[in-house]
């Protein structure tokens, strides 16, 4: 049986907003300073493909550079039989506590809770325009805030208004990050396979990869995201809450494990 992974500390992959809103002059509701900043939901859809765009810029001139070392791999993943779910989060609330201290957390904010779940029956933000981001952990799958006249209320006004829910009830949101990004990771890295050949990186592999990604941008841009005239094909955009409402959970989350406290209602 093959050794587990071991993380490689030299490719870490930090979460900064790349969207030109410098968050760290807010106070109170981080969500606020984005919407401030912006005029309308074409700019706040803006802001979030600036930061999409220019992450994977970066990532790109990572994974091509000549001193890309390898894919930073997750030992944890790796051991799991049966990943969870995919997911995306409108909100983190805390992370890395114990059970009990969880168990605190959730107690607090329950009277929340079925507002908070429920939320998005009525208040519908759509997403548009898929594609792929990546670095060197993983591969997701992301969204911008719908930008036409008729959507005054995005997905980061539902963030900010998610946030404001849960810190009524006197929680601390503790989230990791604060950016303009609507993802679902669909793949991680677990081994040196994709980017190595006999142990070491293999520069051709690595073109691939990256030119793989690309080209599925690509497919996505012509398939999936609006046309000329503003027409969004069916099937080409998320409804925030459609089929189900919020999934609140708790539990091991970064893998989609965990278990729901209470899901709210679709429409």
């Amino acid at each position: 049986m093959a050794s587990p992974p071991q993380l490689n500390p030299e490719n870490s992959n930090t979460f900064v907003d790349l969207s030109g809103i410098n968050n760290s002059l807010s106070h109170g509701n981080p969500y606020n300073t984005l919407i401030e900043a912006c005029e309308s939901a074409t700019h706040i859809q803006a802001r979030y493909a600036k930061h999409r765009d220019t992450r994977n810029a970066a990532q790109r001139e990572k994974f091509t550079s000549p001193d890309f070392n390898g894919v930073t791999l997750d030992p944890v993943l790796y051991k799991l039989v049966n990943p969870g779910h995919l997911h995306m989060t409108a909100l983190e609330i805390t992370f890395s506590l114990t059970a009990p201290e969880i168990s605190t957390f959730i107690h607090q904010l329950s009277p929340a809770i079925p507002a908070i779940t429920d939320y998005t029956h009525s208040h519908r933000a759509r997403l548009v325009k898929p594609m792929l981001s990546y670095d060197t952990a993983a591969i997701a799958l992301s969204f911008v805030p719908a930008g036409e006249a008729e959507d005054g209320y995005s997905y980061h006004h539902l963030r900010r208004d998610l946030y404001d829910l849960a810190t009524s009830t006197g929680v601390e949101v503790a989230s990791r990050y604060v950016v303009p990004s609507a993802h679902l990771t669909v793949a991680r890295f677990v081994n040196q396979d994709d980017v190595e050949s006999e142990g070491r990186v293999d520069r051709g592999k690595v073109a691939r990869l990256v030119q793989r990604i690309e080209g599925l941008n690509r497919e996505l841009r012509e398939r999936w995201w609006p046309k000329e005239d503003g027409g969004v094909r069916e099937g080409a955009e998320w409804v925030v809450g459609q089929e189900m409402g919020l999934d609140c959970r708790r539990g091991v989350l970064w893998y989609g494990g965990g278990e729901s406290v209470r899901v709210g209602k679709g429409f």
